[in-house]
């Protein structure tokens, strides 16, 4: 994961390329625009994107200085005016005044046709209208209702935010969470860096917006990705920190600038010894190898070795308490009555309460079952690691 500040500026008056309100746009996000891979596509609504960069300029200060084309509606009225006004139904000035001052261009002559007449008038002069406005439109990079679902479009917008922006450390960067989730922070205060009158640690700041009641963090996967990473990187600099200070003694610019010294901090471990509290780090499980290895030399070897998978889909209580959470009071009945769909739904959209329902039966079991009631006989000692 990397922190790189975008400058959406020129995104912003790149938008939109249609002259239609309902319509939607391909945009494909890439790291650079000469890639031909790209990270994401998806369709989007111009007037939907303008809409919320408007208020994002209005309400947050850190879109103050965003400046947004206001007339591309008439440039595409005045470039295109019958595509535009195929597509959304409206009519320019210049063709009502048009409508207006031109006379009637049928002959006198004409026949007038009665009304219980068998013979329909001629429409050869709208079809032809019709079809020209139909090839005009036929290959606009545009989706109406009247195309397929999943049209196939020739050539999309591509975008790259943050082509020739220079990295930037998360930490060092006092505005990148509000930027990154402008939803969630829409005046772009109350981030983990803003100040506040009690401090609180990142971590502290991470466990309540996941816990909150509020479910808008806990329910976004890309929330959860953002916290872990960020307090992972606060606890392996803190660890640096005092790992530094250990060996102050022994530690000097020579030492890390030498090829040969760091190579041998690195072979007597002493180079990445500060890792060992980072959960799934390779010393964690070093240190956690040599636990069991002193419990084995110690106390013997194990007799007994279970495996254990989480049936979360069988767990009535469990959706019963997220159902709780949602304001719903359902019943065994109704939780037998799910589909599988369903459930994969809600564990996807409270992922932080399967969590925690997980790790409390598996404490359960291992107080209650195993040792408390010594369903196994006396357990004088218990080593588990979980896996995904």
């Amino acid at each position: 994961m990397v922190n790189v500040p975008s400058n959406v500026s020129s995104t912003i008056t790149v938008l939109p390329l249609t002259p239609a309100q309902a319509g939607i746009i391909l945009i494909k996000l890439k790291r650079r625009l000469r890639y031909k891979g790209y990270v994401m596509h998806q369709f989007v609504r111009p007037d939907a994107i303008l809409s919320a960069v408007r208020r994002l300029v209005q309400n947050n200060q850190l879109y103050c200085g965003l400046d947004v084309d206001k007339n591309w509606q008439r440039s595409c009225m005045e470039k295109d005016p019958e595509a535009w006004n195929s597509m959304t139904g409206e009519v320019t000035q210049n063709a009502e005044h048009h409508s207006e001052v031109e006379p009637s261009s049928e002959s006198d002559d004409t026949e007038p046709v009665a009304q219980n007449s068998d013979v329909e008038p001629s429409d050869s002069g709208n079809d032809s209208d019709c079809d020209v406005v139909m090839d005009k439109v036929r290959g606009l990079s545009f989706s109406t209702c009247l195309q397929p679902t999943d049209p196939q479009y020739p050539t999309a917008l591509c975008v790259a935010l943050a082509e020739g922006q220079h990295l930037l450390d998360f930490m060092l960067d006092s505005s990148c969470e509000a930027l990154t989730f402008p939803a969630k922070f829409p005046f772009g205060v109350g981030t983990f860096t803003n100040e506040r009158d009690v401090p609180i640690t990142v971590k502290k700041y991470f466990v309540q917006r996941l816990l909150n009641l509020d479910k808008r963090f806990a329910s976004d996967a890309s929330c959860l990705f953002f916290a872990q990473y960020i307090c992972e990187m606060k606890q392996i600099r803190d660890n640096i920190t005092v790992a530094v200070r250990k060996t102050a003694g022994r530690m000097s610019a020579s030492v890390v600038t030498d090829a040969e010294q760091l190579r041998q901090l690195m072979k007597n471990d002493n180079a990445y010894q500060f890792l060992q509290n980072v959960r799934g780090s390779p010393a964690y499980f070093q240190r956690a190898v040599r636990k069991l290895i002193t419990m084995v030399a110690q106390l013997g070897c194990p007799q007994f070795f279970l495996t254990l998978s989480s049936a979360d889909m069988s767990w009535p209580e469990l959706f019963r308490i997220i159902g709780q959470q949602s304001g719903r009071s359902m019943t065994d009945d109704d939780i037998a009555a799910l589909s599988y769909n369903e459930k994969s739904s809600m564990l996807r959209n409270d992922s932080i309460l399967a969590a925690r329902h997980f790790d409390h039966r598996l404490k359960a079991f291992f107080k209650d079952v195993l040792v408390g009631a010594s369903a196994l006989g006396p357990v004088r000692h218990h080593f588990y690691r979980i896996e995904f």
